[in-house]
Protein backbone atom coordinates (compact mmCIF):
# COMPACT_ATOMS: atom_id res chain seq x y z
CA UNK A 1 0.00 0.00 0.00
CA UNK A 2 1.16 3.46 -0.88
CA UNK A 3 1.85 6.15 1.84
CA UNK A 4 1.38 9.83 1.73
CA UNK A 5 4.35 12.03 0.78
CA UNK A 6 5.19 15.52 1.00
CA UNK A 7 5.14 16.58 -2.62
CA UNK A 8 2.65 13.67 -4.29
CA UNK A 9 3.39 13.69 -8.31
CA UNK A 10 0.57 14.09 -10.69
CA UNK A 11 1.99 13.59 -14.34
CA UNK A 12 -0.40 13.41 -17.53
CA UNK A 13 1.15 12.79 -20.91
CA UNK A 14 -1.23 12.87 -23.77
CA UNK A 15 -0.85 11.66 -27.31
CA UNK A 16 -2.60 12.25 -30.30
CA UNK A 17 -2.90 9.65 -32.57
CA UNK A 18 -2.34 9.26 -36.15
CA UNK A 19 -4.50 10.26 -38.71
CA UNK A 20 -5.28 6.57 -39.70
CA UNK A 21 -6.03 5.72 -36.15
CA UNK A 22 -7.26 9.50 -34.68
CA UNK A 23 -11.19 8.45 -35.87
CA UNK A 24 -11.20 5.40 -33.58
CA UNK A 25 -8.99 6.17 -30.82
CA UNK A 26 -8.75 9.88 -30.14
CA UNK A 27 -6.47 10.34 -27.27
CA UNK A 28 -3.71 8.10 -25.34
CA UNK A 29 -3.26 9.34 -22.02
CA UNK A 30 -0.26 8.10 -20.04
CA UNK A 31 -1.20 8.94 -16.12
CA UNK A 32 0.82 8.64 -13.04
CA UNK A 33 -0.05 10.02 -9.77
CA UNK A 34 1.55 9.22 -6.62
CA UNK A 35 1.92 9.49 -2.85
CA UNK A 36 -1.56 11.07 -2.55
CA UNK A 37 -4.00 10.64 0.36
CA UNK A 38 -5.91 6.94 -0.32
CA UNK A 39 -9.59 7.51 -1.38
CA UNK A 40 -12.17 7.49 -4.28
CA UNK A 41 -12.13 8.32 -7.89
CA UNK A 42 -15.17 8.78 -10.17
CA UNK A 43 -15.24 7.40 -13.84
CA UNK A 44 -17.41 9.57 -14.87
CA UNK A 45 -20.07 9.44 -18.55
CA UNK A 46 -18.32 10.81 -21.34
CA UNK A 47 -18.80 10.53 -25.02
CA UNK A 48 -16.13 7.82 -25.74
CA UNK A 49 -15.79 4.14 -23.98
CA UNK A 50 -12.67 4.02 -22.32
CA UNK A 51 -9.45 1.41 -22.47
CA UNK A 52 -7.51 1.71 -18.94
CA UNK A 53 -4.58 -0.42 -18.84
CA UNK A 54 -3.03 -0.49 -15.09
CA UNK A 55 0.76 -0.12 -14.99
CA UNK A 56 0.67 -0.45 -11.26
CA UNK A 57 -2.37 -2.56 -9.26
CA UNK A 58 -5.42 -3.39 -10.83
CA UNK A 59 -8.45 -0.89 -11.29
CA UNK A 60 -10.26 -1.72 -7.75
CA UNK A 61 -13.98 -0.88 -9.11
CA UNK A 62 -16.41 -0.95 -6.38
CA UNK A 63 -19.16 -0.05 -7.94
CA UNK A 64 -20.26 -0.30 -11.73
CA UNK A 65 -22.23 2.05 -13.30
CA UNK A 66 -25.15 -1.18 -13.64
CA UNK A 67 -25.60 -1.94 -10.17
CA UNK A 68 -26.39 -5.27 -11.30
CA UNK A 69 -23.02 -6.01 -12.00
CA UNK A 70 -20.64 -6.98 -9.00
CA UNK A 71 -17.65 -4.95 -8.13
CA UNK A 72 -14.09 -6.14 -9.73
CA UNK A 73 -10.74 -5.58 -9.87
CA UNK A 74 -9.02 -5.92 -13.66
CA UNK A 75 -5.30 -4.76 -14.32
CA UNK A 76 -7.08 -3.80 -17.92
CA UNK A 77 -10.36 -2.98 -19.07
CA UNK A 78 -12.61 -1.54 -21.10
CA UNK A 79 -15.63 0.46 -20.14
CA UNK A 80 -18.77 1.08 -22.18
CA UNK A 81 -20.48 4.09 -22.87
CA UNK A 82 -22.67 4.79 -19.39
CA UNK A 83 -24.16 8.04 -17.50
CA UNK A 84 -23.81 6.71 -13.95
CA UNK A 85 -20.25 6.24 -12.48
CA UNK A 86 -17.82 4.32 -12.01
CA UNK A 87 -16.29 3.87 -7.83
CA UNK A 88 -13.09 3.48 -7.88
CA UNK A 89 -10.86 2.46 -4.79
CA UNK A 90 -7.34 3.62 -4.70
CA UNK A 91 -4.66 3.99 -2.32
CA UNK A 92 -3.33 7.01 -3.36
CA UNK A 93 -1.35 5.63 -6.44
CA UNK A 94 -2.44 5.38 -9.69
CA UNK A 95 -0.58 4.42 -13.05
CA UNK A 96 -1.31 3.31 -16.10
CA UNK A 97 -2.67 4.03 -19.52
CA UNK A 98 -6.03 5.48 -20.81
CA UNK A 99 -7.26 5.03 -24.49
CA UNK A 100 -10.10 7.19 -25.35
CA UNK A 101 -12.28 5.15 -28.16
CA UNK A 102 -15.53 7.01 -30.22
CA UNK A 103 -18.55 4.70 -30.83
CA UNK A 104 -16.65 3.93 -34.60
CA UNK A 105 -13.68 2.91 -32.54
CA UNK A 106 -15.97 -0.28 -30.67
CA UNK A 107 -16.73 -2.07 -33.75
CA UNK A 108 -12.81 -0.69 -35.13
CA UNK A 109 -11.10 -2.25 -32.08
CA UNK A 110 -13.40 -5.08 -30.68
CA UNK A 111 -15.53 -5.88 -33.43
CA UNK A 112 -18.58 -4.99 -31.88
CA UNK A 113 -20.98 -1.92 -31.89
CA UNK A 114 -20.95 -0.11 -28.82
CA UNK A 115 -24.28 -0.97 -27.43
CA UNK A 116 -22.71 -4.09 -26.57
CA UNK A 117 -20.57 -2.73 -24.24
CA UNK A 118 -22.76 -0.03 -22.94
CA UNK A 119 -23.22 -0.01 -19.24
CA UNK A 120 -20.15 -2.55 -18.63
CA UNK A 121 -17.32 -2.58 -17.58
CA UNK A 122 -15.00 -5.70 -19.21
CA UNK A 123 -11.53 -7.15 -19.33
CA UNK A 124 -10.04 -6.02 -21.84
CA UNK A 125 -8.53 -9.87 -22.96
CA UNK A 126 -12.53 -10.55 -23.76
CA UNK A 127 -13.07 -7.92 -26.37
CA UNK A 128 -9.13 -7.05 -27.62
CA UNK A 129 -7.20 -9.86 -29.05
CA UNK A 130 -3.06 -9.88 -27.94
CA UNK A 131 -4.19 -7.79 -24.83
CA UNK A 132 -2.26 -9.62 -22.51
CA UNK A 133 1.07 -9.67 -24.76
CA UNK A 134 0.37 -5.60 -24.94
CA UNK A 135 0.22 -5.23 -20.96
CA UNK A 136 3.25 -7.24 -20.79
CA UNK A 137 5.81 -5.00 -23.39
CA UNK A 138 3.72 -1.67 -21.58
CA UNK A 139 4.99 -2.67 -18.18
CA UNK A 140 7.95 -3.54 -18.98
CA UNK A 141 8.70 0.09 -21.43
CA UNK A 142 10.75 2.32 -19.98
CA UNK A 143 9.13 5.34 -21.32
CA UNK A 144 5.89 7.19 -21.96
CA UNK A 145 6.46 7.16 -25.96
CA UNK A 146 7.75 3.47 -26.31
CA UNK A 147 4.29 2.74 -24.39
CA UNK A 148 2.16 5.24 -26.99
CA UNK A 149 4.19 3.28 -30.49
CA UNK A 150 2.94 -0.30 -28.99
CA UNK A 151 -0.89 0.95 -28.23
CA UNK A 152 -0.44 2.61 -31.85
CA UNK A 153 1.11 -0.62 -33.46
CA UNK A 154 -1.64 -3.19 -31.31
CA UNK A 155 -4.72 -0.48 -32.55
CA UNK A 156 -3.54 -0.26 -35.78
CA UNK A 157 -3.25 -4.06 -36.06
CA UNK A 158 -6.83 -4.76 -34.64
CA UNK A 159 -8.60 -1.84 -36.95
CA UNK A 160 -7.26 -3.95 -40.04
CA UNK A 161 -8.28 -6.99 -38.57
CA UNK A 162 -11.51 -5.87 -37.74
CA UNK A 163 -11.89 -4.26 -40.89
CA UNK A 164 -11.46 -7.57 -43.22
CA UNK A 165 -14.19 -9.52 -41.01
CA UNK A 166 -16.73 -6.33 -41.04
CA UNK A 167 -16.47 -6.64 -45.15
CA UNK A 168 -16.82 -10.65 -44.62
CA UNK A 169 -20.37 -11.97 -45.81
CA UNK A 170 -21.87 -11.40 -42.55
CA UNK A 171 -20.29 -7.96 -42.49
CA UNK A 172 -23.41 -5.22 -40.14
CA UNK A 173 -21.98 -1.33 -40.56
CA UNK A 174 -23.96 1.64 -38.87
CA UNK A 175 -26.30 3.49 -40.34
CA UNK A 176 -24.72 6.22 -41.77
CA UNK A 177 -27.85 8.35 -40.03
CA UNK A 178 -26.82 7.34 -37.09
CA UNK A 179 -23.27 8.47 -37.46
CA UNK A 180 -24.62 11.51 -38.93
CA UNK A 181 -26.61 12.39 -35.66
CA UNK A 182 -24.14 11.34 -33.58
CA UNK A 183 -21.64 13.76 -35.38
CA UNK A 184 -24.50 16.35 -35.06
CA UNK A 185 -24.65 16.10 -31.12
CA UNK A 186 -20.89 16.30 -30.49
CA UNK A 187 -20.67 19.30 -32.87
CA UNK A 188 -23.62 20.75 -30.91
CA UNK A 189 -22.53 19.89 -27.47
CA UNK A 190 -25.59 18.07 -27.16
CA UNK A 191 -27.69 21.08 -27.52
CA UNK A 192 -29.61 19.81 -30.78
CA UNK A 193 -32.82 17.73 -29.99
CA UNK A 194 -33.69 15.00 -30.90
CA UNK A 195 -36.31 16.26 -33.17
CA UNK A 196 -34.02 18.33 -35.13
CA UNK A 197 -31.79 15.03 -35.27
CA UNK A 198 -34.47 13.38 -36.81
CA UNK A 199 -35.59 16.08 -38.99
CA UNK A 200 -31.77 16.19 -40.46
CA UNK A 201 -31.27 12.91 -40.88
CA UNK A 202 -34.68 13.10 -42.56
CA UNK A 203 -35.89 10.22 -40.55
CA UNK A 204 -39.09 9.91 -37.75
CA UNK A 205 -38.00 10.76 -33.81
CA UNK A 206 -38.97 6.58 -32.86
CA UNK A 207 -36.87 5.46 -35.53
CA UNK A 208 -34.17 7.47 -34.91
CA UNK A 209 -34.08 7.03 -31.60
CA UNK A 210 -34.31 3.09 -31.83
CA UNK A 211 -31.44 2.82 -34.62
CA UNK A 212 -29.15 5.36 -32.18
CA UNK A 213 -29.59 3.27 -29.17
CA UNK A 214 -29.33 0.09 -30.88
CA UNK A 215 -25.28 0.97 -32.30
CA UNK A 216 -24.83 2.94 -29.31
CA UNK A 217 -26.65 1.31 -26.04
CA UNK A 218 -28.21 4.78 -25.57
CA UNK A 219 -30.70 7.06 -26.61
CA UNK A 220 -29.59 10.39 -28.30
CA UNK A 221 -31.23 12.61 -25.71
CA UNK A 222 -29.28 10.38 -22.91
CA UNK A 223 -25.87 11.26 -25.06
CA UNK A 224 -27.26 14.88 -25.33
CA UNK A 225 -27.06 14.94 -21.63
CA UNK A 226 -23.69 13.33 -21.17
CA UNK A 227 -22.39 15.72 -23.84
CA UNK A 228 -23.48 18.52 -21.71
CA UNK A 229 -22.57 17.42 -18.54
CA UNK A 230 -19.02 16.68 -20.40
CA UNK A 231 -18.55 19.98 -21.54
CA UNK A 232 -19.56 21.28 -17.54
CA UNK A 233 -16.60 19.50 -16.14
CA UNK A 234 -14.33 21.70 -17.72
CA UNK A 235 -15.50 24.61 -15.93
CA UNK A 236 -15.93 23.11 -12.68
CA UNK A 237 -12.55 22.71 -12.58
CA UNK A 238 -11.46 25.94 -13.39
CA UNK A 239 -10.77 27.65 -9.94
CA UNK A 240 -11.91 30.97 -12.01
CA UNK A 241 -15.18 29.86 -12.44
CA UNK A 242 -18.32 29.99 -9.83
CA UNK A 243 -20.74 26.83 -10.36
CA UNK A 244 -23.61 29.44 -11.29
CA UNK A 245 -21.24 30.45 -14.39
CA UNK A 246 -20.22 26.88 -14.77
CA UNK A 247 -24.49 26.47 -15.23
CA UNK A 248 -24.82 29.28 -17.79
CA UNK A 249 -21.84 28.15 -19.57
CA UNK A 250 -22.49 24.48 -19.96
CA UNK A 251 -25.91 25.41 -21.17
CA UNK A 252 -28.25 24.69 -18.16
CA UNK A 253 -31.41 26.47 -17.19
CA UNK A 254 -29.49 27.26 -13.78
CA UNK A 255 -26.98 25.63 -11.16
CA UNK A 256 -29.84 23.74 -9.57
CA UNK A 257 -30.39 21.63 -12.88
CA UNK A 258 -26.25 21.22 -13.51
CA UNK A 259 -26.58 20.08 -9.82
CA UNK A 260 -29.60 17.81 -9.94
CA UNK A 261 -27.57 16.63 -13.23
CA UNK A 262 -24.41 16.04 -11.80
CA UNK A 263 -25.79 13.94 -8.70
CA UNK A 264 -26.94 11.66 -11.23
CA UNK A 265 -24.03 11.49 -13.25
CA UNK A 266 -21.17 11.31 -10.72
CA UNK A 267 -23.07 10.38 -7.62
CA UNK A 268 -22.13 13.49 -5.55
CA UNK A 269 -22.72 17.52 -5.84
CA UNK A 270 -20.22 19.33 -8.11
CA UNK A 271 -18.25 20.54 -4.62
CA UNK A 272 -18.00 17.22 -3.09
CA UNK A 273 -16.88 15.48 -6.06
CA UNK A 274 -14.21 17.56 -7.31
CA UNK A 275 -12.98 17.85 -3.49
CA UNK A 276 -12.90 13.97 -3.57
CA UNK A 277 -10.68 13.76 -6.46
CA UNK A 278 -7.11 13.52 -6.97
CA UNK A 279 -6.05 16.27 -9.27
CA UNK A 280 -8.19 18.77 -11.27
CA UNK A 281 -6.59 16.74 -14.41
CA UNK A 282 -8.44 13.88 -12.84
CA UNK A 283 -11.81 15.46 -12.48
CA UNK A 284 -11.37 16.84 -15.61
CA UNK A 285 -10.34 13.19 -17.54
CA UNK A 286 -8.24 15.90 -19.34
CA UNK A 287 -10.44 17.53 -21.76
CA UNK A 288 -8.53 20.21 -24.18
CA UNK A 289 -5.42 20.09 -22.21
CA UNK A 290 -2.48 21.15 -23.25
CA UNK A 291 -0.28 18.75 -21.43
CA UNK A 292 3.40 17.02 -22.04
CA UNK A 293 3.41 16.17 -25.34
CA UNK A 294 4.43 12.45 -25.85
CA UNK A 295 7.63 12.84 -27.73
CA UNK A 296 9.12 15.50 -25.58
CA UNK A 297 9.11 12.61 -23.08
CA UNK A 298 11.66 10.40 -22.27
Amino acid sequence: MSSVVENPVSHHVVHQPGADISPFVERIVGYELRGHPPGFHAGLPSRHLTVVISLDEPVDMVAMPNPAHAPAALAALVGGLHAAPVKIRHHGTQVGMQLHVTPAGARALFGMPASALAWCVVPLEDVFAGSDALCDELRRATSWAVRCTLIEQAVGAAITANHRRRHGPDAHDPRPEVARALDRLIATNGEMTVAALAEDVGWSRRHLSACFTHELGITPKLFGRVLRFQRARRYVVDPGISLGEAAALAGYADQAHMTHEWREFSGSAPGAWLAAELTAEMAADLPDVQDTPVDAVA
